[in-house]
């Protein structure tokens, strides 16, 4: 099998995950705080996967954004970057945990703090020590949702959303649209560019009106097996 058929049948899987904890699931993946925290940490291994949480571009403009962090430098002070390296430039918001194994289990907290590109490196498993406090602490962190499914649960006016699997693109997607579009879903026009997507592969949501989050699953279109 192609790798692309390989990762079109494991994030299929990750949707049917989904809908089958639907209606226990809460909305908990990523949100943050500013805070001050001391302690050594370490790089999380596999953050690649976590929601970005809010409008910021990057990680790196999330802690620009919200900690006012825009003009820092890598926060680690004992291990030593070679001198061609980008230390001791911000380049990446770093995931960080407490935990030496560098693991989060989902569902839980860990931090996002600058560093440069060879501090932030998945090589680099060294006890970071910092003098700087200031970083954001993640809440809910949840590598294994797909974006998608993450993002469709946001508040929202429109009435309804879509997570549909977009035959062009070869991945999972979402919209939140409105009643008349709910209503003919087989050859859907979406977007600025008024591009046709075919959106065979499908689930409708309805929201609660009075809460702005998904209430139920009005319809379902999905393959047999996933």
């Amino acid at each position: 099998m192609e790798i692309k058929a390989i990762q079109q049948l494991h994030s299929t899987k990750r949707v049917f995950d989904f809908l089958e904890r639907f209606e226990e699931l809460r909305l908990y993946s990523t949100g943050f705080e500013v805070v001050d925290y001391s302690g050594d940490l370490y790089n999380v291994r596999g953050s690649s996967g976590d929601p970005r949480p809010g409008s910021s571009d990057s990680w790196k403009d999330l802690l620009g954004d919200e900690a006012g962090l825009a003009d820092a430098e890598c926060y680690v002070t004992n291990v030593p970057a070679p001198g061609t390296s980008t230390h001791p430039q911000f380049r990446a918001g770093g995931h960080m945990t407490p935990n030496s194994d560098g693991n989060v289990p989902v569902g839980d907290d860990c931090y996002l703090m600058p560093l440069c590109s060879w501090h932030n490196h998945p090589s680099r498993v060294d006890r970071f020590e910092h003098e700087e406090t200031r970083m954001l602490k993640l809440i809910g962190y949840m590598q294994e949702e797909p974006f998608a499914t993450f993002a469709i649960r946001l508040p929202s006016t429109s009435p309804f959303a879509l997570l549909y699997f977009d035959e062009a693109d070869a991945q999972w997607k979402h919209r939140n649209i409105s009643k008349a579009q709910s209503l003919d879903l087989d050859l859907r026009v979406f977007g600025r560019k008024k591009k046709a997507i075919q959106c065979k592969n499908r689930v409708l949501f309805e929201r609660a009106s009075e809460s702005q989050l998904l209430q139920s699953i009005k319809a379902t279109i999905l393959p047999a097996a996933a």
